[in-house]
């Protein structure tokens, strides 16, 4: 099992699935999500997206047309190829916590092109997936509305620009008091 990057606000993720394990495989560990789900923590799972395997074309039928054909479009092969990781992900883990294979979860598409569920399901489920780099995120939440972000750490074109834009005044006279080269790192692990 790989490393999960190490994390400013640690949520212990319950698996880091393998592209071509079964979904009930002991690894993916369902029955802790699903418990945890209903205890009312907010459960994570990652995956990562560099091991791009050639079982990818295996996952096409999960997705739907729709999805499909924004795979297709995609700009290159790399991306189209992690928007199929997300998508598999989202739809194997979902299907897991509400009973239903991965093709049968109703996703649609909703502001600014966020995987939505389009219509309500029992426990008020919520959702986020958020990707970066190598690596994808799924946050769930049964009762309560649940966001999550992946950032790569990478260089920034302007980051006291974006600090001033997303950081409070605290926050952002915390970061000007660090090191010129530590400010990059914890701007993104903000």
């Amino acid at each position: 099992m790989r490393e999960i990057p190490r994390l400013l606000f640690q949520i212990e993720p319950v698996t880091v699935p393998v592209l071509g394990e079964a979904a009930d495989a002991p690894l993916w560990r369902l029955d802790a999500l699903r418990e945890g789900l209903k205890d009312g923590a907010v459960q994570a799972v990652y995956l990562a997206l560099d091991d791009l395997d050639p079982g990818i074309l295996d996952l096409l039928p999960l997705l739907s047309a729709t999805e499909r054909a924004r795979a297709a479009r995609a700009s290159e092969h790399s991306l189209a190829i992690k928007f199929v990781l997300g998508r598999w992900l989202l739809r194997s883990v979902l299907g897991a916590v509400l009973s239903l294979p991965p093709e049968a979860v109703p996703l649609g598409v909703g502001l600014h092109d966020k995987p939505i569920l389009e219509r309500d399901l029992p426990d008020r489920l919520s959702f986020n997936l958020a990707h970066s780099g190598d690596w994808a995120v799924l946050a769930l939440a049964v009762g309560a509305t649940v966001g999550v972000d992946l950032e790569r750490v990478r260089p920034l074109a302007d980051a006291d620009r974006l600090a001033r834009r997303i950081l409070t005044r605290r926050e952002y006279q915390h970061y000007r008091g660090l090191a010129e080269s530590e400010r990059e790192k914890a701007l993104l692990t903000a």
